[in-house]
Parts: C-alpha cells; sequence; structure tokens
C-alpha cells in the first residue's frame, strides 16, 4: 500500500474514532498536584513505546520542555476523576526548531493512558491543543516525534501535518532523529 493510501485510511479510521462522545472529559492547566500522576502517565508510555521497539522516551526521565521555567503550558485531560492524558504547549522551541519567524504552538508530551488507547481521546486531546494555539492568535502548529515512530508519522499526516524535515541533533543518540512536523491552522474549525 502506497503511503499516500495508508494515510487516507488512517485518517478515515481517526475520523471515526474523533467522533467519540467525550462529554466526560475535560481538560485543565496542571497543577503542582498532577505531578506525580503526569509522571506516572509519561513512564507507562515510555515502557509501552519501548516495548514496541520505539526508543522516543525513557522512563524517569523529564520532559526537557517541563523543565524551561514558566514559558511552557502543561494540560491534562480528565475522564470523570482520572487523569488520563496530557499535552505541553510551548510558544517558541529553539532547542527542537531552532529561532523561527513565524509564531507557532509547539505541541509536546501527547500522552494518553494506554487503557484508554484506540478510543479517540488523543486525536480529540490533539484538536484541543491545536484550538488553543488558534485562540492565543497564533496560525501554526508544530510537533516532532521519533523519526522511526512510523505508525505516529502516518498519524501526524492523515491529520493535516505537513512533513517539515527529519532532524539530528548533537544531544540525542546518534543513530537517532526527530521528524518535524507543522500544520497550519485556521480560524472557525
Amino acid at each position: 500500500m502506497s503511503a499516500r493510501a495508508n494515510a487516507e485510511r488512517l485518517s478515515r479510521s481517526w475520523s471515526k474514532l474523533a467522533s467519540m462522545d467525550w462529554s466526560e472529559c475535560t481538560v485543565v492547566e496542571a497543577t503542582d498536584s498532577d505531578i506525580e500522576a503526569l509522571l506516572h502517565l509519561r513512564d507507562d508510555a515510555a515502557r509501552w513505546l519501548i516495548a514496541r521497539g520505539i526508543d522516543q522516551w525513557q522512563p524517569g526521565e523529564i520532559p526537557y520542555s517541563w523543565e524551561r521555567g514558566d514559558d511552557y503550558f502543561v494540560f491534562v485531560l480528565w475522564h470523570r476523576e482520572e487523569l488520563v492524558g496530557t499535552v505541553t504547549i510551548l510558544w517558541d522551541d529553539p532547542v527542537i526548531w531552532g529561532e523561527q519567524s513565524i509564531p507557532a504552538g509547539y505541541l509536546h508530551n501527547l500522552i494518553v493512558a494506554r487503557r484508554f488507547g484506540g478510543q479517540g481521546l488523543g486525536i480529540r486531546l490533539l484538536q484541543w491543543a491545536e484550538d488553543y494555539v488558534t485562540k492565543s492568535g497564533r496560525s501554526l502548529a508544530r510537533l516532532d516525534c521519533g523519526a522511526q515512530g512510523h505508525r505516529l508519522r502516518d498519524l501526524y499526516e492523515s491529520v493535516g501535518y505537513r512533513w517539515v524535515r527529519d532532524q539530528r541533533y548533537a544531544w540525542l543518540h546518534p543513530d537517532l532523529a526527530l521528524a518535524l512536523y507543522e500544520k497550519v491552522l485556521r480560524e472557525g474549525r
């Protein structure tokens, strides 16, 4: 199957999942009391990725985007009383993207608890983050993922992200690269 046909197939299946009713879900900015649950969520995601041969995160690792000071926003997705997802939004990302002239929202650490995987919550949380970026007055969202993560790359492409480049970094293992993506956002989505 061609890459284009695969992306179209994924787009149809993700669209069906994203139509799931998420009326029992709420997205709010994280507080200090969420830190332990957020680290547990990320560690679970890291172990899940590693078990599938994807070397993107390591258990116990603190995301660099959470160590930046006050210029980032961590949001949590609650399903009833349970923290089930997270996304981090930055207004610049010189470590990954370098200096950029066009203002954008940079999306990081998009995670959904594994027991909620496959229910469309990741897509809905991504759409929520894009809306947040749009409401800030920015019309561009950028994100990255491991270049070897073909399923995730297909997913991002299927929801409108355009591949910019694969990039290697001195601080990253020499055999690994990040795939950089961006998406033009429109008002009134």
